[in-house]
């Protein structure tokens, strides 16, 4: 019999108060164990010295990569880079986390019903109380809360848990490599639905949904009616590729 995603709310939205001197030390505890977990070399971490934060370097290091929450994201092997971006996590439905030094985080989507790349920076992240984060503290953050970001609105029809728990238990967990992609894509008139979502590689799914239409690129602003307000909004700044 095949492993089932069952999770609570309580296990999925109450996580402890994150150690802000080593915000990466908890993260398997929180929303772990890490599966399929791979070895990474000393030689490789070298590679990524600054370019990834150090304190994602040490957990790669100490664990290693892949899944966590039974294959809902995946820290990953920054392969497939830009000039300027890591990707170094993934999520069920191919959503992209990458990093740069220059602009800080950046989410890349091309699987909704709008594909569109989020910037954070170039400021530095701040949090709740206006304080700028670091740079292990912005990344370790993005990872440790995807347990916290599933359990919203968990109990509803088409929620991120619906959609991944239903995937996962009709075709079975994720495997290296894979992700549930939507047949027909979102962007060629698909519904969404669960019964849509079927087993498909990473990297081809994203380059044939990056053919469907041009993202838009999205700045994370302060207000500039508020600028005391530490907590910024999203503000679409134009469409990415050959402009006109």
């Amino acid at each position: 019999m095949s492993e089932k995603v069952e999770f609570t709310y309580e296990q999925l939205h109450n996580i402890p108060m994150i150690n802000f001197a080593d915000p990466f030390s908890d993260i398997v505890d929180v929303i772990g164990p890490l599966d399929y977990a791979q070895r990474v070399s000393d030689e490789e971490i070298e590679r990524y010295r600054g370019r990834l934060p150090d304190g994602l370097l040490r957990f790669w290091r100490d664990h290693g990569r892949g899944a966590l929450l039974k294959g809902y994201v995946w820290v990953c092997d920054p392969e497939y880079r830009a000039e300027d971006f890591d990707v170094y996590m993934y999520e069920h439905d191919g959503s992209i986390s990458a990093w740069s030094s220059k602009l800080h985080r950046c989410r890349i989507d091309l699987t909704g019903f709008e594909s569109d790349v989020a910037i954070d920076g170039p400021d530095p992240l701040m949090d709740g109380d206006g304080n700028p984060m670091s740079d292990d503290l912005a990344v370790a953050q993005s990872i440790r809360t995807k347990g916290f970001t599933m359990s919203r609105n968990m109990d509803e029809q088409y929620s991120e848990y619906d959609l991944f728990s239903s995937a996962s238990n009709r075709l079975g967990l994720l495997k290296p490599g894979e992700i549930f992609g939507f047949v027909p894509a979102r962007q060629m008139g698909g519904e969404g639905y669960p019964e849509d979502m079927q087993k498909v590689k990473v990297i081809e799914h994203l380059l044939f949904q990056a053919e469907l239409t041009r993202p838009t690129l999205i700045e994370w602003q302060r207000d500039p009616n508020n600028p005391a307000n530490p907590l910024r909004r999203p503000v679409p700044v134009r469409e990415l590729g050959p402009q006109g």
